[in-house]
């Protein structure tokens, strides 16, 4: 990156010095964290966000003349799809929690690209993993209105499944056929939160896959 163009995106003058471009550089990061930690992981929002630090942290080499960090993204464990679907949502609640208190911890912009890169990486994982649980019987389903930003709390979804499980629907192994609504009947309120979490997750899905 040049320097008219690292000034032009930090939005600095040409006689800025150093203490300015640090500021401006963590001013940004500060957004971004915020951001982050405040928002449901939706990977292609994220990813614009890591762009823009990976550009922070070009300008802020540019200017400082110092050569850019590298950055390593922390290594998660990941694995075929778990034995219930319980497991797979506790697996996801600890790793994320971990990830998100590392991003809180993030000192500078490359910290914070790595532990975003992660989040993005598990949030793909579990929602490839959820999706793939609920497939076959999705189409035999009404969509639910649902934004890709609101997802269902994992808490919400062990408690349903638990509380299923408990009336006789078993939800927790990967489904292969329709459910039949009718015999479900006062279990629905459970299989709804569910099911806007399998949707929500169809919805993105579809918008990668274009």
């Amino acid at each position: 990156m040049e320097v008219n163009e690292a000034l032009t995106f930090l939005q600095l003058t040409p006689n800025a010095d150093t203490d300015a471009i640090v500021d401006r550089c963590e001013e940004i990061c500060f957004e971004i964290k915020d951001y982050a930690l405040r928002n449901t992981v939706v990977p292609q929002l994220f990813q614009q966000r890591i762009r823009r630090l990976l550009k922070v942290a070009q300008a802020k080499s540019t200017l400082l003349q110092h050569s850019q960090p590298t950055v390593t993204t922390p290594t998660i464990p990941f694995a075929t799809m778990p034995v219930s679907l319980t497991e797979h949502l506790r697996w996801y609640e600890k790793w994320g929690a971990a990830l998100k208190l590392k991003l809180a911890n993030a000192q500078n912009e490359v910290e914070l690209i790595a532990q975003m890169e992660a989040l993005v990486q598990l949030q793909e994982h579990y929602q490839q993993g959820y999706y793939t649980h609920f497939q076959a019987v999705l189409d035999a389903v009404e969509a639910q209105e649902v934004k890709i930003s609101e997802q269902q709390d994992s808490g919400v979804l062990i408690q349903a499944i638990q509380q299923l499980e408990l009336m006789g629907v078993a939800v927790n192994h990967k489904l292969n056929g329709a459910i039949d609504w009718e015999s479900t009947g006062a279990a629905q309120q459970y299989l709804v939160p569910l099911l806007t979490e399998a949707h929500r997750i169809h919805k993105w899905m579809q918008l990668q896959g274009n």
